[in-house]
């Protein structure tokens, strides 16, 4: 087995089991059990298994696989997004909470000519669009990479 294969099977092992908030306490968790990884392959490591962050019972945030569904959480990211609004060169996506980093990310990775970038807090995604940007191609765009988002369009 490669390391990044048996260091993936353990992170998954860790997060099936212990509420982790951040890569901070994913990275020391690792490293208790013999795993010394840089915080730049943990990044890769969390896009790669899916991992995305969810609300618990406290009220905290810890990651989760995406396709498991925590009590009254949405299972995919497109059931994350509860609306998107248009302003002149600007969109607001409202999420689930703790929805809004995936929901970005997909966004950013969708390459949507309009898109320039967004940022992403716990529950809303500030989506910058191009000069110019047509809203109904950025839309069309949007519901190609999430589909179903063009329902929520408020």
């Amino acid at each position: 087995m490669s390391m990044k294969s048996e260091r993936q099977q353990l992170i998954m092992k860790l997060v099936s089991s212990t509420m982790i908030h951040n890569q901070d306490e994913l990275q020391s968790l690792l490293l208790a059990k013999g795993m010394e990884v840089t915080q730049a392959t943990l990044s890769r490591d969390v896009n790669e298994l899916g991992l995305v962050k969810y609300r618990a019972e406290d009220g905290s945030l810890c990651y989760r696989r995406r396709t498991t569904e925590a009590k009254g959480t949405p299972s995919t990211t497109a059931e994350g997004i509860v609306s998107i609004e248009f302003s002149g060169s600007f969109a607001v996506v409202k999420t689930h909470p703790g929805f809004a980093s995936v929901v970005a990310s997909a966004i950013d990775r969708g390459n949507s000519d309009g898109v320039m970038g967004t940022i992403a807090g716990d529950d809303t995604i500030f989506v910058l669009l191009r000069q110019f940007a047509d809203k109904d191609e950025v839309l069309n765009d949007m519901n190609r990479i999430l589909p179903g988002i063009t329902n929520k369009l408020f």
